[in-house]
């Protein structure tokens, strides 16, 4: 029996493994099976204190929670909405010009195994067949304006987040729409994302949902602007703000008002003031719906055109900070201050006040009791708390959670790989007893799915210079592939050669080369200032930056950093390989030059020629 058991556990595994690229939902189905712990939801305290597990009460529990969550449209005073850039009626976006290629482009950028929404249309159907079926319905609704009452239909899946269970609050909705709006609503942003970004209309600090901007994007500029402070001998204080249910609260009326403002107009304005007018939701819990109530704000989560709105209701913030730098990412925000005297603190303080009242008047939430400040810098005596016209008081942190990332305020990251190398090191464990194959392409296939991907998040901006934070790292993947079949007897460095696989620390390295790359040919912001030059012997180089604070521990710190060290990465790459224009090109040619690169990590118990960083690699091998 035993081995019967073991031989159809085996099977399974195969199965569930040959099907991760083709049908991910069934693969991470079988995965989580033995994720523990694995519970559903509730049972839940109801408003009399008493545990209810009924699903049909359950879902009513977590309706009346996630109605709360909406702002009320009678406080809207559109008479005090502004918008950071009014654009004039000769430049406005009136109607929309697609055509079925347009539409085929939606439909294939639908997964296939993607869950059904509440019309219970599979995405499969869609996407093998629905060309001829959705281009004329849509371009019906655009002109007339109508959209039918089930395509605004939102199927709400509670997910646990942490804490207590039997507490509505801790869990977040995710919501299902309808497969055939989403495809309309893929060609929609589109159009009106080419209208957006031909008006400038979106600030560029602003670096959720945008093309070529991401959460590393964010924190490269965010950290570079407090380098900069620290290299000119004045602290940075960073207060990070936190919104209420930020995309629950968007007031429709608001949002309708500054669309139009910003030349949104025509038939343009009236199917988007449509779309989000008549929406209703309902909770499904084991498979039953809950009552149906209204949306009374919000931009539609799980909707393609929710994260664009929202980005577009919140633009005018940038326009009330007069003082500080605001960063943001979707409603991630943070007022950043370069404090040289009292006189910056202060300005901060009336940044601060803004903001406040920009979301009183645009019918937002602040979390007050969630912000927080870290202060950088090696004055003291001007580190002071903030206040809150409510009396509290924002006092500097240690550390801040910024976008997934440990932030401290001295900049040394430990807290964050320490962190990350502990989950990535749990991760492994349970991949490892869950699955009992031991084969090369399937332990790198798990590996490189659940557990490389958090201790790579965001590496080019923390990326450690210090040995014992590289081998604290390289020690995830060094364990790993020790269990994979053939390769316990091999030394590690043996073992990247037999697996043809690069060290953690040169994946690193390898992805800031090609990161300048992108900077360089305005594929991604150039937000950290990379300064290139050019030269008939080494082609396009980056002008290295250096710290010249009078403080040594700081221009340490700046040499380290993403600029500094990308750019010397970048100079060691040849002539040849930078000069390819082409991304898919460029990387080839890249892992080309590095397989000629020896790749001997900091590994406990072996000595290495250097550092095995590709920029001592490479002067080494210039002074041959």
């Amino acid at each position: 029996m035993k081995k019967d058991i073991k031989q159809q556990r085996h099977k399974d595994e195969l199965i569930a493994l040959s099907k991760i690229k083709t049908n991910p939902k069934a693969f991470y189905s079988f995965a989580k099976k033995f994720k523990t712990p694995v519970s559903s939801v509730g049972p839940l305290l109801d408003s009399d204190n008493q545990l209810q597990s009924d699903p049909v009460r359950m879902g009513s529990i977590l309706q009346e929670q996630y109605a709360r969550a909406f702002s009320n449209p009678d406080k809207a005073n559109l008479t005090e909405v502004r918008v950071s850039k009014l654009v004039a009626q000769s430049q406005s976006i009136t109607d929309l010009v697609f055509d079925e290629q347009d539409v085929l482009g939606a439909i294939k950028a639908i997964d296939r195994y993607s869950a059904v929404g509440p019309e219970k249309f599979p995405a499969i159907i869609l996407n093998e067949c629905g060309l001829v079926l959705v281009t004329q319905l849509w371009r019906a609704s655009l002109d007339s304006g109508d959209i039918a009452a089930k395509f605004k239909s939102q199927s709400v899946i509670p997910l646990f987040k942490k804490g207590n269970r039997s507490i509505a609050a801790n869990y977040r909705p995710v919501s299902l729409t309808s497969h055939l709006i989403k495809m309309f609503e893929r060609v929609f942003r589109a159009k009106l994302d080419d209208y957006i970004e031909a008006q400038n209309i979106i600030n560029d600090d602003q670096h959720g949902f945008r093309t070529g901007r991401s959460c590393l994007t964010q924190l490269l500029h965010h950290v570079e602007d407090i380098l900069n402070d620290l290299n000119a001998d004045v602290n940075a204080d960073i207060l990070y703000l936190d919104f209420s249910k930020a995309f629950d609260k968007v007031d429709h009326a608001i949002l309708l008002k500054k669309l139009n403002l910003y030349g949104i107009q025509g038939k343009v304005h009236r199917w988007l003031s449509n779309f989000l007018s008549g929406r209703t939701q309902h909770v499904v819990i084991d498979g039953v719906r809950s009552k149906v109530i209204r949306v009374l704000s919000g931009v539609p989560q799980g909707t393609v055109l929710g994260p664009l709105l929202f980005i577009l209701y919140i633009n005018d913030l940038f326009s009330v900070v007069k003082h500080s730098k605001i960063k943001v990412f979707a409603d991630n925000s943070k007022l950043h201050k370069s404090i040289g005297s009292p006189t910056d603190c202060k300005l901060l303080q009336e940044d601060l006040h803004a903001v406040v009242r920009w979301a009183t008047i645009n019918n937002m939430e602040l979390n007050e009791s969630k912000f927080q400040l870290l202060q950088h810098g090696k004055n003291q005596e001007l580190q002071k708390p903030y206040k809150l016209s409510t009396g509290l008081v924002i006092n500097s942190d240690e550390v801040v959670k910024d976008l997934g990332v440990f932030i401290d305020k001295d900049l040394r990251w430990r807290k964050h790989i320490t962190k990350k190398t502990a989950e990535a090191a749990r991760k492994a464990g349970w991949v490892l007893r869950t699955f009992s194959i031991r084969d090369k392409s399937t332990m790198l296939l798990l590996f490189n799915t659940y557990v490389r991907s958090i201790v790579e998040y965001c590496c080019a901006l923390w990326s450690p210079h210090l040995q014992c934070d590289v081998i604290l790292i390289e020690s995830i993947q060094r364990s790993f592939t020790a269990k994979i079949a053939g390769c316990s007897n091999l030394s590690y460095w043996d073992r990247l050669k037999r697996l043809k696989l690069y060290s953690l620390q040169r994946r690193r390295e390898r992805y800031m080369v090609i990161l300048v790359w992108k900077i360089f040919h305005g594929a991604i912001p150039n937000s950290v200032n990379l300064l290139f030059k050019h030269s008939e012997r080494r082609g396009v180089t980056c002008v290295r930056p250096l710290g010249s604070s009078k403080y040594s521990s700081i221009n340490t710190m700046i040499f380290h950093s993403f600029s500094s060290t990308a750019s010397a990465l970048y100079n060691a790459v040849p002539k040849n390989v930078k000069s390819i224009p082409t991304l898919i090109q460029f990387k080839a040619e890249l892992d080309r030059f590095l397989q000629t690169i020896p790749d001997t990590p900091p590994t406990p118990g072996y000595t290495g020629a250097n550092s095995n960083s590709l920029v001592e690699w490479a002067s080494s091998k210039s002074q041959l």
